[in-house]
């Protein structure tokens, strides 16, 4: 009877492993991070921690959430505006109007250093944040070009310097990607930091602007249709060209973890919050409740957004997804050390 029970729990165990892929991506729960009736827009999320910009000050500060804890985190406070925050680790960059015009500032949370970045007689916006790297768009050659810093050694670093306009950049490992008008319409480009190459990776009729990178894929969105923007990508590594999801309507800011992109779509007349699988080619309705839903980030299963459903004001809510996380922290877990959990393998 023993052997019965062990046989089926060995079953139970296998089958669930094969089949999990199959049953899909979905929202196993949602929860509200803000409630002080302030205007909280623009969050990012890495591990534990949420930050996002507010108004609860009549200017816009930093603020954020530690998930695991509860703890509310206040990550400054100061004159003027502070916009936009990104988050890798421990750190914390945000555009900063502390100076009259936007510079590049930020903080360590873990030793509550404040950190200062780059100030420059003209602005500099949009920063980004990938291990030691920070970049951002910079106006100081008196069109947009790309820029950036290794806080690990105080290097300054001009990424691309062009005679048109490049904005909004982002980054993972020694890749930046951005997009530029050299063509007369926006496209898609990018560098190498390592060897120093650079990238062409979109150049379709029309505008593709607000792109994001994980790993190997680069997403956008993507005026080519003439009639709205739609979800497109490229996977660097294949030379693969990705059509992530063209629809009736709009849909904007794509953001990417893993293999799942989410982004904010029209489709309902309102904006929600959508997504797709790239993998399993699964579409995703993440939130599409009342009211809007904008700019969404992700990490690992964490997906954030700012949401306007309870009225007068934006609030920051979360999505936990069911998808195992591919990180150095988060690994799924191989048949054998599930059994051996449930005491089921051999004895060592």
């Amino acid at each position: 009877m023993k052997n019965i029970k062990r046989i089926s729990i060995i079953m139970l165990v296998l089958i669930v492993a094969m089949i999990s892929p199959v049953l899909g991506t979905e929202v196993l729960t949602e929860e509200r991070i803000t409630t002080d009736g302030s205007l909280h827009s623009h969050p990012d999320v890495y591990g534990d921690i949420v930050v996002w910009h507010d108004d609860r000050n009549s200017n816009y500060d930093i603020y954020g959430k530690n998930l695991k804890t509860g703890e509310n985190l206040t990550i400054y406070v100061g004159p003027g505006d502070q916009l936009y925050p990104a988050i890798y680790g421990d750190i914390v960059v945000w555009q900063d109007y502390r100076n009259g015009i936007p510079d590049i500032y930020g903080k360590n949370l873990k030793t509550g250093e404040n950190l200062t970045i780059c100030v420059d007689p003209q602005p500099q916006q949009y920063p980004v944040i990938y291990g030691d790297i920070v970049v951002w768009q910079d106006g100081r050659n008196g069109t947009w070009d790309i820029y950036g810093k290794n806080l690990k050694t105080g290097e300054n670093l001009t990424i691309y310097v062009g005679p048109q306009t490049q904005q909004e950049p982002s980054i993972y490992g020694d890749i930046v990607v951005w997009y530029d008008d050299r063509n007369s319409n926006y496209d898609i480009y990018g560098k190498n930091l390592k060897t120093g190459e650079n990238l062409t990776i979109c150049v379709e009729p029309l505008d593709q602007a607000h792109l994001d990178i994980y790993g190997d894929i680069v997403v956008w969105q993507d005026s080519r249709s003439g009639i709205n923007w739609d979800i497109y990508g490229k996977n660097l590594k294949t030379g693969e060209n990705l059509t992530i999801y063209v629809g009736p309507l709009t849909q904007e800011y794509p953001a990417i973890y893993g293999d799942i992109v989410v982004w904010h779509d029209s489709r309902n007349g309102n904006w929600d919050i959508y997504g797709k699988n790239l993998t399993t080619g699964q579409e995703l309705t993440i939130c599409n409740k009342i009211d809007q839903q904008y700019y969404p980030a992700i990490y690992c299963s964490r997906v954030v957004w700012s949401d306007y459903r309870n009225g007068s004001n934006y609030d920051i809510y979360l999505a936990n997804l069911d998808v195992v996380c591919r990180t150095t922290t988060h690994k799924s877990l191989p048949i054998a050390q599930i059994m051996k959990i449930l005491g089921l393998g051999q004895k060592e």
